[in-house]
């Protein structure tokens, strides 16, 4: 912010290519260990978030739909 006006600034990419993807095995890797962390810590929303995330991956997984509702519910 500069005063009452925005500046955007362009970020580029790192030399030598586009900004690298998970793939899926650590995609879910990381969510499920975020949501791990957020559940142990009391931090309801975030857990509930990385939870819905994994379930991107895996709607049918009963377990994570009810602890995600869980989480949502406190």
């Amino acid at each position: 912010p500069d005063g009452n006006r925005v500046v955007l600034l362009e970020r580029l990419p790192p030399a030598g290519g586009a900004w690298p993807l998970p793939d899926t095995a650590d995609r879910q890797r990381y969510h499920a260990e975020q949501a791990a962390r957020a559940e142990k810590a009391g931090h309801h929303f975030a857990a509930a978030f990385h939870l819905g995330r994994l379930l991107l991956d895996d709607p049918g997984n009963a377990g994570l739909k009810k602890r995600r509702d869980d989480a949502l519910k406190a």
